[in-house]
């Protein structure tokens, strides 16, 4: 499908839509920014 990315996570394949993609990228970054470390 058109605008969607093939991501390989461990032994298995998932598809993820580029807007789904870029808001997990966001929620990462934030979780890194706001991690203690």
């Amino acid at each position: 499908e058109d605008g969607d990315y093939h991501c390989r996570v461990g032994n298995g394949h998932w598809w993820v839509r580029e807007k789904d993609l870029i808001l997990i990228s966001k929620i990462i970054m934030t979780n890194i920014k706001n991690a203690k470390w």
